[in-house]
């Protein structure tokens, strides 16, 4: 909000730290990044290494997704079965940053630094504008509304495919089946869900309860 009488500028970002554990898996949808400093690369796969494992991660990263066109990223653990989710209307909030010291003695360096006895953690973000090389514009006397959604995930089985403001979902398809996972954050008494194809031909529907916390 600018109350003043004077143009000015702002960026807004929310930033959740988590535990950096080798089980550590970041969700986030976008195929390429840009760094702090301004290079480029693919992501997950960059040059024959998974980057959306912590595990694979040697040095500090600070990463930007470029052109995600979906509402949703996080992180999971595979071991726990668990993680978080945050969702927001990506035109409203496109920014969407990975931040790790990664797990090089340099880190060590910093976790020792930075905090007391949790050990390595990494930064999952959200924000507008896009990074934080630069602020927007505000005009005198205004304000901006921004709304997301950041709830826990569990006994997906792995990391999720979608989710919206309600709920997760995990697709896994395999030859001649699919299978279907759906954690709600809130009751459904009755839900409908469909699996359709790419055509959006329904290859099945069904009604099921759902409850936070049991997929």
């Amino acid at each position: 909000r600018n109350p003043g009488d004077l143009p000015g500028r702002y960026w807004v970002w929310a930033n959740a730290a988590i535990p950096a554990r080798d089980d550590l898996g970041f969700v986030h949808p976008m195929r390429q990044v840009r760094a702090h400093t301004g290079g480029l690369q693919t992501f997950p796969v960059f040059q024959g290494v998974d980057y959306s494992y912590w595990r694979n991660i040697l040095g500090g990263v600070s990463w930007f997704a470029l052109d995600s066109l979906r509402d949703f990223f996080g992180a999971y653990y595979e071991r726990s079965d668990n993680g978080v989710v945050q969702v927001a209307d990506h035109r409203l909030l496109p920014g969407k940053k990975l931040y790790s010291w990664g797990i090089s003695k340099g880190a060590d360096h910093e976790t020792i630094m930075l905090t007391d006895t949790d050990g390595p953690y990494a930064e999952i973000q959200g924000g507008r504008p896009i990074d934080q090389s630069a602020h927007l514009p505000m005009e005198p006397q205004h304000t901006e509304r921004i709304v997301e959604y950041w709830y826990p995930v569990e006994r997906l089985g792995g990391p999720w495919s979608e989710a919206n403001r309600d709920a997760v979902l995990r697709l896994a398809v395999t030859p001649g089946k699919a299978y279907v996972w759906v954690e709600a954050n809130r009751s459904f008494d009755s839900l409908d869900v469909l699996l359709q194809d790419g055509l959006g031909k329904t290859l099945r529907s069904w009604k099921t309860a759902l409850s936070p916390g049991v997929p």
